[in-house]
This record gives C-alpha cells, structure tokens and sequence, in this order.
C-alpha cells in the first residue's frame, strides 16, 4: 500500500512538472517582450558608406568603420572613396542606376533633397531620440530642405589665417588680434610684401578665392534676395561689389597676394606658407597637420577679420553624412549615420587633429583644445557662423557662373562691378 501511495506521488509530481513546462514554453512563445537577437544571432548585412578626401581621411575615416564594426559586429561597412574632382559625378552615375551609397559624405544638401534622392530623416531622428541640440541653429539650415531635416554635419568648416610670427618680427609689426579689419588686413600685406629686383619673392597675404562668398557676407551682402527661394541676384548691390573688388585688389592693384593661378591650389597656397613666401594665409583646420610638421615654421592663429563697421562673420558648417532614398538597409544605415555624429563619431574625429568638430561637446572637449595653438579661435568664429552659402536648389549651378565670370577679376580683365553685370541676366533666368 505504501509503495502504491508513493508510485501516485511520483507521478503527481511529474505530470505537474510537464504541464508547467508545457505552459512556461508556451507563454514564452507568446510573449511580445522577449529578449531581442544577440549580435551573434543578427543576420549579417553589408551597408556601403561613400566620402571624398585626402589620404589621411581615409585613414581616419577606417578608424571610425572599425569601431563601429567593433560596436556592431553583424554589420559590415563597404567603404567608396573617390577625391573630390569626381566624386560628385560619380554619385550622379550611382543615382540614376540605382545603386547610391547608404550612407554618403555631401554638401549641397538641400540641392540634392529636392531631386528625391535623400532619406528624410526627420521622423527617424525624433523617434531614436538622437540629440540635434548638439547642432547650432546655422548649421541645421544647411542640411534642411521643405521644413525637413536630410542630415547633420561632421564639421565646420570654420575660417581663419594663420600668421608667420618670424615674418611679422622682422617687419617689426606687432602680431594680428582679433577686432581686427579688412583695412588692417591690407596694411599688413602690404608691409609683408617683399620685391627683389622687381619680383615678388614674399607676399603678404593669401586667400582662396572660390571663397567670395565668405567676403561678401561679411561687407553686409548676399547673393540672391531670398537664400532658400530666391527670385533673383542682389550681387550688383555695392556690398557684394565691394568685396569682390577688395579681393582682386590685393592680386592685382597691391600685388600683394600670389596670383589667382598659383591661388587656386589651395595645397600649393599651404606651401608657399610653410616656405615662408606668404606671411599670411587664410583656410581653415585642415591646414595644421602640414604646419605642424614644418621645420622652423613659427605660427599662430587668429580670426577672420571683419569689414568695416559690420559684426564678424564666419561659415556655420561643413560638409556632413546623409542616407539614400533607396537604401535597402535603412535600420542599419541609421545607425552608422548615427554613430558618425554621435559622440563616438566625433570623438575619433576630433582626436585626429584636422578638423572642427560638428557637435558642441566635441569642440568644447580637451581632446580639441589642449593644443600648443590657439585652438579657442576656431570655436569663437564658429559662434560667428552663418550661411554664407545659399541653401537654393539652383545654387550649384549659379556658383559655377559665378566662379568663370568671376577669374577675369582675379586676373586683372575686368572690375568686379563689370563681371556681375554681366552675368545678372543669365543668372536671375536660371532662378526663373
């Protein structure tokens, strides 16, 4: 009897034991808050991410894909690098066969919003809770288009001159400071400039002239009459003149700038620099790693001057990170765009020494200020930033009318007030 009672028990015991692990699996089934896939457990996928640069933006940019990789070991980033010269067609060929980048290092972007090609990012960024108060208000702007936010930017491209202090010691002139003018800037070139038997063998100042539209901001003037809708050119107003003249001067009137030829290389303007043939440059961040590396090269920074009367100006932003339309993998594209301007993005950015970092908390790190430089100017002007470019979708095309009619200038052919005249017409047909 005994052994009977125990033979029930036992059983008792292990049918409750089957029911209950019969229930757990099936609730376990059911369950909509189970614990997601690990990473070893994701599918594999393979997102492409495509940027122009010199070779050591590649290097960085190999740094950032291995951390991310590191970070998200089921997603594997396809790198494209093309130099600036054909990066752009390259794209348009990518675009029209249906295969663009997921991931893609643009400017312009309000130019290419328009044709459709670029993932709206605006829902996706407020639903992932991603921090665009990181971004100034400035540098939202250039990559918005319709109200709708397309990307956000890696850096600014933040203007300054870097200075020769051994060529301003020897003219006895006391080192540029900020406050300072378009008229000190003058000055200063015209003292710095040296002739040896009717040659220029030093000159005072150099600058890039593709760059105008800086300089004409900075005297009061814009370019259309409406930045993102414009219905035509303001460019024969005299602020804009004035710049664009004030720039040709300095070639051709003071001879105290390089000439545009040998101005258009803006790696052969760092050179004549780091020679000591030019006491003054202007370009920003970019720049220092070769100034660094120059033997007795002593130097410093200081920030863009401003017109007379007028409060200082600067670029807002740089070029930044955008997601195709067609991208396939939109989840994962995401977060590598996420994690390019992110903190740990900009962290690697920053630490490789060649830029102004997009975000705030990266510019106001250690890693971007403690330097044997004054690295603070680059965060001053960039508080000084607007958008010196404008934000309309015909604006690539209207630059590129510009920039030809503008080379007579820079050569001495025509006036500045000339060469606008005589490209209004055609420019306010294309803003039609």
């Amino acid at each position: 009897m005994n052994k009977s009672r125990g033979f029930w028990n036992r059983f008792i015991i292990l049918l409750c034991s089957c029911l209950m692990g019969t229930f757990l699996v099936s609730c376990s089934g059911n369950s909509k808050t189970g614990s997601p896939p690990s990473d070893e457990e994701k599918e594999e996928v393979t997102i492409t991410w495509s940027f122009w640069g010199d070779p050591w933006e590649v290097e960085i940019n190999n740094k950032v894909k291995e951390a991310f990789e590191e970070k998200y070991p089921h997603i594997k980033v396809e790198t494209q690098h093309a130099p600036w010269s054909n990066y752009f067609d390259r794209l348009q060929t990518q675009w029209a066969a249906g295969e663009s980048p997921d991931v893609m290092f643009l400017t312009n972007v309000p130019s290419y919003a328009s044709k459709g090609v670029l993932k709206d990012l605006t829902g996706l960024i407020e639903d992932e809770g991603f921090d665009v108060n990181q971004f100034t208000e400035a540098q939202l702007k250039n990559f918005e288009y319709d109200g709708k936010l397309y990307g956000l930017p890696r850096d600014n491209d933040t203007k300054v001159f870097f200075y020769n202090k051994k060529l301003f010691d020897e003219a006895n002139l006391p080192y540029p400071e900020e406050g300072w003018t378009w008229n000190d800037l003058r000055e200063y070139a015209k003292a710095l400039t040296k002739e040896e038997n009717g040659k220029v063998v030093q000159y005072g100042v150099a600058f890039e002239p593709a760059w105008w539209r800086l300089w004409v901001t900075s005297n009061g003037g814009e370019i259309f009459d409406d930045p993102v809708h414009p219905t035509t050119t303001t460019m024969h107003e005299p602020e804009a003149v004035e710049a664009i003249q004030f720039l040709a001067d300095l070639m051709n009137e003071d001879k105290s700038a390089p000439s545009f030829d040998l101005q258009r290389d803006s790696s052969n303007v760092s050179h004549l620099f780091m020679t000591g043939q030019v006491a003054m440059v202007f370009g920003n961040h970019a720049l220092i790693p070769n100034f660094m590396e120059a033997e007795d090269l002593e130097w410093d920074i200081v920030g863009m001057p401003r017109a007379e009367g007028k409060d200082p100006v600067n670029v807002a932003a740089g070029a930044g990170y955008v997601i195709s339309e067609n991208t396939e993998h939109l989840e994962e594209a995401f977060l590598l765009w996420s994690f390019l301007l992110g903190p740990e993005g900009q962290e690697i950015f920053t630490e490789s020494g060649v830029l102004v970092p997009g975000s705030k908390e990266a510019q106001n790190s250690p890693v971007f200020l403690d330097k044997p430089y004054n690295a603070q100017v680059f965060i001053d002007e960039t508080a000084n930033g607007l958008n010196v470019t404008p934000l309309a979708t015909q604006w690539p095309e209207a630059a590129q009318t510009f920039d030809s009619a503008f080379e007579e200038v820079w050569i001495g052919q025509k006036t500045a007030e000339e060469a606008i005249n005589g490209v209004i017409p055609s420019i306010n047909e294309l803003l039609e």
